[in-house]
């Protein structure tokens, strides 16, 4: 053997050992970031139902005020003027009280 075949074998062994201690914390790492992009979709689909749900609720509301508008609607359209000249009384008294 050559006179510095020790320190070639003890830098190959060094090396290997940073090799594989790269290639671990590598792992490790990606792991950690799978793992926090798991938890980050998780939340944004928990956000996203909750608005979803917060929308229905909306729409519902809105659903229900324009059924009762048109109800109102249809019942000022049901009255049928009472004289010739126009609106009928229940509606001028209406439009007084605003």
């Amino acid at each position: 053997m050559f006179p510095g075949a020790r320190y070639v074998a003890l830098l190959a062994v060094a090396v290997a050992l940073w090799g594989h201690g790269n290639y671990v914390g590598r792992v490790a790492c990606e792991h950690k970031q799978q793992e926090q992009l798991i938890k980050a979709q998780q939340e944004l689909f928990k956000a996203a139902d909750e608005a979803s749900r917060e929308e229905l609720k909306r729409l519902e509301v809105e659903r229900e005020r324009d059924a009762m508008s048109q109800q109102l609607e249809d019942a000022a359209y049901a009255e049928a003027p009472s004289t010739d000249c126009g609106l009928p009384a229940s509606r001028v008294l209406r439009l007084d009280q605003r």
